[in-house]
């Protein structure tokens, strides 16, 4: 599997694999507002990941999101700045959709841009102390597998906690491919 059917797809097998995601029901942001970190049109994008051998696909940018371009409706992901100030410029959400029947929902990752580099943090709930996840009013279910969250401030405040203390797990490059 092409990790770029990855997006919904490997966030959440991260998600169980990680031991915790942070999921909503409902989008904290809207779609249409997220930015063109890799620029706009047909994208060819790899991603690297620990000792893994890179992983190449395709883009489109599409109304606030990145799109398979093949039409997989399940493949998306849109970039929103992670709410609050300085030193914080360079750091996004992540916004992903999971369409799967026991995971209906939104799915969060944090990443940070540096150049031409997007590089991802897979953060995990259960990284968060009990004190922590109550003051980031974050929800735990499935056994701390997943912190659910209905606000974007709440969860930039757990991933600005988790971002403190964690390393990036691999990066993104891309060149754009056409219009």
């Amino acid at each position: 599997m092409s990790k770029l059917s990855w997006i919904s797809g490997a966030a959440l097998a991260a998600c169980m694999m990680l031991a915790g995601c942070f999921t909503s029901e409902q989008p904290l942001f809207e779609q249409r507002s997220g930015e063109a970190l890799m620029g706009g049109g047909l994208i060819d994008v790899t991603t690297r990941d620990g000792n893994n051998e890179p992983d190449k696909g395709q883009l489109r940018w599409d109304h606030g999101a990145y799109v398979d371009p093949k039409g997989d409706e399940h493949t998306t992901i849109s970039f929103h700045r992670l709410p609050g100030t300085w030193p914080w410029d360079n750091w996004y959400v992540g916004q992903t959709s999971d369409t799967d029947e026991s995971h209906k929902g939104y799915m969060y990752e944090l990443y940070r841009r540096q150049g031409a580099k997007i590089y991802n943090y897979n953060m995990s709930c259960s990284d968060l102390t009990d004190a922590e996840a109550a003051a980031a009013h974050m929800v735990r279910t499935e056994g701390n597998q997943e912190c659910k969250t209905t606000r974007q401030s709440d969860l930039a405040q757990a991933l600005r906690i988790l971002s403190a203390r964690e390393k990036p797990d691999g990066y993104w490059t891309w060149k754009r491919k056409g219009p």
